[in-house]
């Protein structure tokens, strides 16, 4: 059975459910991507590992570098953030990393599609105004516009966009349909199966959203058994 969001589910940001969730989306993107991108261009998945202090354990972070066939060079990094990138020394060692990237040619897309842990992606500093009740972040900063950066908010209510991922000009940018990403991610790993909906999400949530959420699934015929 699909996810009963219309969009990115809450349930999936919980700590013991999102690293199955980032292992499976990355390749998924990848899968996505491929087609746009053949002949020019191939979109490969890289493995960083970090030394994060405040747990005393090695990190396993999976990315996507798109890079021009001919040359080998790196065009576009995308990334999909995880909690640890949005706290302590993980979120310290990922802002040097994001500043070092502005620094060069490379094209930058970041997605965050965790509800909690401090801002993170370059968007963290816009005003965003519309809409107000945004929880999820996607930006994309362009080499060689710096200060222009495209970002999509989403709220808890929306479908996830199509997301614009630059190339290298003059080549037209290709699209990640991040709903279809999701959906697939959803259904191959079973979360149907795996989560108990008539429970809350762990995960933290606004009064409005909590309120939405409640009654979103009252819509769907599933009723929570206690409140946050």
């Amino acid at each position: 059975m699909p996810s009963p969001f219309p969009g990115m589910d809450p349930y999936l940001e919980a700590p013991s459910v999102w690293p199955g969730v980032h292992a499976a989306m990355i390749p998924y993107m990848q899968e996505a991507l491929q087609p746009q991108l053949r002949p020019k261009y191939i979109a490969r998945i890289e493995e960083r590992v970090q030394l994060v202090a405040t747990l005393d354990e090695a990190y396993r972070e999976l990315y996507i570098e798109i890079v021009a066939r001919e040359s080998g060079d790196v065009v576009t990094l995308i990334e999909l953030l995880s909690p640890t990138n949005k706290v302590g020394d993980g979120r310290s060692h990922y802002l040097q990393k994001q500043n070092d990237l502005l620094a060069t040619d490379v094209n930058l897309v970041e997605i965050d599609l965790l509800g909690y842990g401090q801002p993170t992606v370059l968007a963290r500093n816009a005003i965003i105004t519309h809409p107000r009740d945004w929880r999820f972040l996607i930006n994309s900063s362009r080499a060689g516009q710096r200060s222009r950066l495209e970002f999509y908010a989403i709220p808890l209510s929306q479908k996830l966009p199509n997301c614009r991922i630059p190339l290298r000009p003059p080549d037209a940018d290709v699209v990640l349909d991040l709903t279809a990403v999701f959906t697939r991610t959803y259904d191959i790993g079973s979360y149907d199966l795996l989560i108990n909906y008539s429970q809350p999400p762990d995960t933290p949530l606004r009064d409005f959203e909590a309120t939405w959420l409640k009654a979103h699934l009252q819509e769907k015929g599933i009723h929570l058994t206690q409140e946050e």
